[in-house]
């Protein structure tokens, strides 16, 4: 499945999201809402998957986009393999259309083979749980690695195992003073293969083959929440 040849633009109570498919000389724009039948006004976030689906995030419930029709996601309490939680904080997809979607309680796995959940949530006292449950971000990164940004640290999947191990952004000290130190909001990769970890009060880099941070700078600013390279030594914080 292609989707149309279509920029798609997202208008949306202040949130302005541009998708690309195809590119055309003259680019129609379309205009997403309720009434196209979009589960909710408020995007999130989007993404759009290998098979040319469109993903989108909302306040509530998960999108997918076919560039005529939506197919809605939602929490269902009487399913256990539904979406954990309608509030969609962030999307991911890996090479094999896998997707990963945040909410605000707990990360969920979609199978697109077979159309269902799987949920993981932070178990007090059982190890290799997700660290924290709320609003966890999932990050993709080069070589297909599940990574998952938490109000509690760094997260890594390992996909034999299916559990999580944590890096901690900050010292057991910084952490009893403030657990918003150990917060992470943002991932980003550089050309190095390193993870830059945006954080409320600082950035940190971490090194994947040494399984550790290596050094954080502060930032000045605790309303940021997006991050990009310019190049081998800037970013962009937002």
């Amino acid at each position: 499945m292609r989707v149309i040849a279509t920029i798609i633009l997202l208008l949306i109570a202040g949130c302005t999201e541009t998708i690309h498919s195809q590119t055309t000389s003259k680019p129609h724009f379309a205009r997403l809402t309720t009434q196209e039948g979009l589960s909710n006004n408020f995007v999130n976030c989007i993404t759009q998957d290998s098979s040319g689906f469109i993903w989108i995030g909302t306040q509530d419930g998960l999108n997918r986009y076919d560039a005529k029709h939506f197919k809605i996601y939602r929490n269902d309490p009487l399913n256990q393999n539904s979406l954990s939680n309608n509030y969609v904080t962030g999307i991911a997809v890996t090479r094999n259309g896998n997707i990963w979607i945040g909410t605000e309680k707990g990360l969920c796995h979609l199978d697109p083979r077979t159309d269902s959940f799987t949920i993981y949530k932070n178990i007090p006292g059982k190890a290799g749980s997700l660290s924290q449950d709320i609003s966890p971000i999932p990050f993709i990164d080069k070589d297909d690695n599940v990574w998952v940004a938490t109000a509690n640290g760094l997260n890594y999947f390992n996909p034999q195992s299916k559990t999580f191990t944590q890096y901690d952004i900050a010292t057991t000290p910084e952490k009893e003073k403030d657990p918003l130190n150990n917060s992470v909001i943002k991932i980003s990769e550089d050309k190095q293969g390193r993870l830059w970890c945006l954080s409320v009060y600082k950035i940190c880099v971490f090194d994947k083959r040494a399984r550790k941070f290596l050094n954080c700078y502060s930032v000045n600013h605790s309303a940021n929440r997006s991050l990009a390279q310019k190049d081998e030594t800037h970013f962009f914080l937002g």
